[in-house]
């Protein structure tokens, strides 16, 4: 098999463009740029939508996920950063709180028995949908906060709705005064 010559750089570049400041390196970036664009040409952004024979995440999957990060495992969260979920008040308060704290996220420190807490939950409005959220909701009040009645989906439908002119991330105050 004969192959043909291997391209040359010179000033006039790869292509016979002029190349700026001397050329060097322009060719390289050429080469790889074209060879990017040639792979990644056929390539679509990823679906959103999980496979139609999928079976739903279980809210301790969902939380497994998406919240062991900063609540860990055990719940115990990370200190000074993230308050713990096995001791929390919330869980065992209003659950439109929880709902809107899953939906806006909430940034600003928290004080919780002397300890101020400055880390930032995220929103998850965009990447949840209202039955996971109720699902990682209730695992959680199920683990946590035994006894605390189960938070119906409609609750996070109705909350879903009524924050969506909301901004994101609300200061513990902001939360707590609603």
């Amino acid at each position: 098999m004969i192959r043909p010559p291997a391209p040359r750089c010179s000033r006039r570049g790869l292509i016979g463009f002029p190349v700026g400041s001397g050329g060097r390196g322009t060719c390289g970036r050429l080469i790889l740029s074209a060879l990017c664009a040639a792979i990644f040409s056929g390539c679509s952004p990823p679906s959103s939508a999980p496979p139609p024979d999928a079976k739903p995440l279980t809210g301790r999957q969902i939380f497994l996920a998406k919240c062991v990060v900063c609540h860990l495992a055990d719940g115990k969260g990370v200190p000074n950063l993230y308050p713990s979920l096995t001791s929390s008040p919330r869980l065992s308060g209003p659950p439109e709180k929880l709902v809107r704290i899953m939906l806006l996220g909430l940034k600003g420190p928290q004080i919780r028995n002397g300890t101020t807490f400055n880390g930032m939950m995220p929103s998850w409005r965009f990447d949840l949908t209202d039955s996971q959220i109720a699902d990682v909701l209730n695992d959680v009040i199920a683990r946590w906060s035994p006894g605390t009645r189960a938070l119906p989906l409609d609750l996070v439908t109705a909350m879903r709705r009524q924050t969506a002119s909301e901004k994101l991330f609300p200061t513990p105050e902001e939360v707590d005064g609603k």
